[in-house]
């Protein structure tokens, strides 16, 4: 996915080229600061001149624009949720341990059979399960009492 946003954003900071911009982006995995740090360190920063009339030119359509930044918002938001939300499992001792939704959605694809059978196992071991995290109200899940 090519973030068209970002490549102008450093390539106007840095006053650089497009192709330097994308390729410093894509070599420290599109974080910004250290794309400028990389292109400043292989002397490319300033080498281009940054033309305002250029700049009004080159602008995207403005609901193309908005589009793709509200689909960015929405992924990073679901990437955001399921990293910070969590399935915990208590018993009677106390907390036994949690899972990151997307942890939990890793198991059960990939390790189906185990999932199911820790699962089993842990009703038997009067296990309680619950979701939390800054997303989940008072949304609670028991699989034994």
């Amino acid at each position: 996915m090519v973030h068209y946003s970002v490549i102008e954003k450093l390539r106007k900071q840095a006053r650089v080229s497009y192709e330097d911009a994308k390729e410093a982006l894509e070599m420290t995995e599109w974080d910004v600061l250290d794309a400028y740090v990389w292109l400043e360190a292989r002397g490319k920063v300033g080498t281009v001149e940054w033309e305002e009339a250029a700049e009004e030119k080159v602008q995207a359509d403005p609901a193309v624009e908005e589009k793709v930044q509200d689909d960015e918002n929405l992924i990073t938001r679901l990437l955001r949720m399921g990293r910070e939300n969590r399935l915990v499992a208590r018993s009677k001792r106390g907390r036994v341990g949690s899972l990151s939704i997307w942890g939990l959605v890793f198991v059960v694809l990939f390790f189906r059979k185990f999932a199911f059978f820790m699962f089993l196992f842990s009703l038997l071991m009067q296990v309680k399960y619950s979701f939390e995290g800054p997303d989940i109200k008072k949304t609670n899940t028991q699989a034994a009492r």
